[in-house]
């Protein structure tokens, strides 16, 4: 049994990806923004340190009684920690990013996904905090191409060619998952 295990900022096809390798595989998924928002948005923050090590907690016990591949995907992992926490021969890890993201094509292609898409949290957003959104992002994952470049874990650069790179990631995964 191994585990996926899918990091990155916001919009960059993490639950997509998740999502098709579910679809070509026997696997659990579990989406973990939902419960990090959660967990940060009641609780005090004199807790909220605490959250990063429930998370790999969730990482290393969802579905282990199952002998099936296990899928985790969230904005709240960190390359660092993911790679000395977990144990590496039964995890996949990779992240999505995008360092280098024009911030007007990116707002373009936000809400050309929101129009579409009534319940994405961008269309609570206008242009130009989504545009600060788009900024902290980039930032974000220019920090964890460092990071993963540092404890190597494969990076996918999302910035340009978002389609290519996706199915570059997701070719990535399954050739992990046949190993």
């Amino acid at each position: 049994m191994k585990t996926v295990v899918i990091g990155g900022v916001c919009r960059t096809g993490k639950s997509r990806l998740a999502n098709k390798i579910f679809q070509n595989t026997k696997s659990t998924v579990f989406h973990a923004d939902h419960l990090m928002n959660i967990l940060y948005n009641n609780f005090p923050d004199s807790v909220k340190d605490k959250f990063p090590k429930v998370l790999i907690k969730l990482i290393r016990n969802m579905g282990k009684e199952f002998n099936y591949t296990r899928i985790f995907e969230s904005c709240h992992v960190d390359p660092i920690v993911v790679k000395s926490k977990l144990n590496y021969p039964n995890y996949i890890f990779l992240f999505l990013g995008y360092p280098k993201v024009n911030i007007n094509k990116k707002l373009q292609q936000l809400r050309e996904y929101g129009a579409n898409h009534s319940e994405c949290w961008t269309n609570q957003h206008d242009d130009r905090s989504l545009i600060l959104h788009i900024q902290h992002f980039a930032e974000i994952s220019q920090e964890h191409q460092l990071k993963c470049q540092q404890v190597a874990i494969p990076y996918f650069d999302t910035s340009d060619n978002f389609n290519d790179v996706w199915d570059e990631a997701y070719d990535y995964v399954m050739q992990k998952l046949s190993e």
